[in-house]
């Protein structure tokens, strides 16, 4: 993304590019890259095209490669920078550990014109950083008849007033929203169960409240089922991946104790 600068009178400077993304005041998910895009006004001196990520406690330099210039964009993982594909050298304090989440970057392009003069800065972009980690879902068992038994496991801090659970069926789903759930911290991260009546999702524990399609699930069917929480940074919602349960399949019915 360059343009050869207009001859007729000597080069003695480099005209700034400038970042496009991330945006102004933007939040981005780090899940599991960062694409950072810019524009340079002229044709960049080999090696010299450099992007810059700045926050309170580290910033770390990369030095792009010939083809990331030319596309104008990198993908930097935010979690083991010294492998983002595109950069050919990480320099700086935040080479060798990963990106603070939930805190703010600032981001520039440097490079030097293709005559070799001194290199410019562009104006920083200042953004925030966020990832929600998805949940863990294991149920009991894969299938079951009035009681689905499911352990939830939360990777980030939860905002526990923000615990939803969606079952899908044929295109169509239903969703249980949870007032609150019980935190239990197992192996140091906050925990809870979540024990679904199913043919009564209205009578599920912790108490829910039931939207969508249906209100019960049917027996002989397979449902797909993901949790959805958000963390007590406020960051956007994030969900687990999704699984199945199959209904009416156990010979015995029994109740959860």
């Amino acid at each position: 993304v360059t343009s050869t600068s207009v001859s007729g009178t000597a080069d003695k400077s480099t005209k700034p590019g400038s970042i496009t993304a991330p945006v102004a005041s933007s939040t981005n998910v780090a899940n599991p890259t960062l694409n950072i895009q810019f524009t340079l006004v002229e044709t960049a001196y080999a090696g010299s095209v450099v992007i810059t990520l700045t926050c309170s406690n580290n910033s770390f330099a990369l030095t792009l490669s010939a083809a990331a210039v030319a596309s104008g964009s990198i993908d930097v993982i935010w979690n083991d920078i010294d492998a983002t594909v595109g950069a050919t050298l990480c320099t700086g304090t935040g080479c060798a550990e990963p990106m603070a989440l939930d805190e703010t970057y600032t981001v520039t392009v440097t490079y030097s014109d293709a005559v070799n003069n001194l290199p410019v800065v562009s104006t920083a972009v200042s953004f925030r950083l966020y990832y929600t980690k998805p949940a863990t879902v294991a149920a009991t068992s894969a299938c079951s008849n009035d009681f689905a038994i499911f352990k939830v496991t939360f990777p980030s801090a939860p905002d526990k007033t923000t615990v939803s659970m969606q079952f899908t069926l044929a295109g169509v789903s239903a969703t249980l929203t949870f007032a609150t759930v019980p935190l239990t911290i197992v192996a140091g991260k906050n925990t809870t169960t979540i024990v679904v009546n199913l043919f009564q999702l209205a009578s599920t524990t912790p108490a829910a409240t039931v939207t969508g399609s249906f209100t019960s699930l049917q027996p002989g069917s397979d449902y797909d089922y993901t949790v959805t929480y958000q963390d007590v940074y406020g960051d956007p919602p994030a969900s687990s991946a999704s699984a199945v349960l199959v209904v009416g399949c156990n010979v015995v019915s029994v109740s959860p104790s």
